[in-house]
């Protein structure tokens, strides 16, 4: 097996920031337009801060350990957890 290059890897491995972007832009296409405010409101409650932030983390090990790919990390990590916060969101609708 080939040895992996973790710094390698982690250069391919967006943000937490990017990461939380990506998952926002998901998020509107599965639940549809919310305010601004809103969307901002939700994020930053610390439910789904955790959530955000426990996905990536797990997202970043799979990477380091070759489970996943780059691509897979932006589209199919991103895409899974704004699935999963479109499915618990209840706040206001625009």
């Amino acid at each position: 097996m080939e040895d992996i290059d973790e710094e390698q890897v982690l250069q391919t491995c967006p943000t937490l920031e990017e990461f939380t972007q990506l998952v926002k832009e998901y998020f509107e296409c599965d639940f549809g337009p919310i305010s601004e405010a809103a969307q901002e409101k939700y994020f930053q409650s610390d439910k789904v801060r955790y959530i955000v932030e426990s996905r990536y983390k797990e997202s970043v090990e799979k990477l380091k350990n070759a489970e996943i790919t780059a691509r897979i990390f932006r589209i199919g990590c991103a895409a899974s957890v704004a699935e999963c916060l479109s499915l618990m969101y209840s706040g206001p609708v625009s």
